[in-house]
């Protein structure tokens, strides 16, 4: 069985302080492995590794964006269904329907930033891909060993195909879920109308 760990503990085996966890948490929470245990949130062991490679590449001062590409390049698991369980779990806590509808909609939002983070990698990947087969293609006319060029060539195209896969998929979980969200958002309105049709009723039966 797997070891699951607080944010205290990830703290403590990682070396890290736990704000920064907690910040890296928020920011690359779709590479982070996690359990949910009622309505307490575990991490899984591998998070630590995760949490080493975020702070090996923010020493290097990468950026969010190319972290993220390091992160889908060294083979980190994208977890998508957690990070969504985990704003579906957010939102059916609240009791407030005022409250769960701007829940609702700030996790809208970031679900539509990270949506909008992985198409321009897509993009990115599509172009360096792109570029890549243009300057092999120049290289085999001026060079005889042609089928290690081709061997060079097939390498960068599986490579490139995973990760575009691997966007691909990630972006049509994130689609889904935002018709979700947009769902929930609907009925908490309604609730919230139902109830000030209420308060309204009641006001006036008390005045009478």
């Amino acid at each position: 069985m797997r070891q699951r760990l607080n944010q205290v503990k990830l703290a403590e085996e990682s070396g890290i302080a736990r704000t920064t966890i907690r910040d890296w948490i928020k920011d690359f929470r779709v590479f982070i492995p996690m359990i949910q245990d009622d309505k307490k949130i575990y991490y899984k062991s591998d998070a630590i590794d995760v949490l080493k490679m975020i702070e090996k590449l923010k020493s290097e001062d990468k950026t969010k964006s190319e972290i993220y590409n390091e992160l889908i390049e060294a083979g980190f698991p994208i977890t998508v269904q957690e990070a969504a369980e985990e704003i579906q779990t957010a939102i059916t806590d609240s009791q407030d329907p005022r409250q769960k509808l701007l829940n609702t909609m700030e996790s809208m939002a970031q679900t539509l930033g990270t949506l909008a983070q992985i198409q321009t990698q897509q993009r990115e990947f599509s172009d360096w891909k792109e570029e890549s087969e243009t300057a092999i293609g120049e290289v085999l006319t001026r060079q005889d060993s042609a089928e290690q060029l081709i061997q060079h060539l097939s390498e960068i195209n599986t490579a490139a195909n995973a990760r575009q896969e691997s966007s691909e998929l990630l972006i049509t979980a994130l689609l889904k879920r935002v018709d979700g969200l947009e769902k929930e958002a609907e009925e908490a309105r309604l609730q919230e109308q139902q109830k000030s049709k209420r308060g309204f009723l009641a006001r006036l039966l008390l005045g009478k």
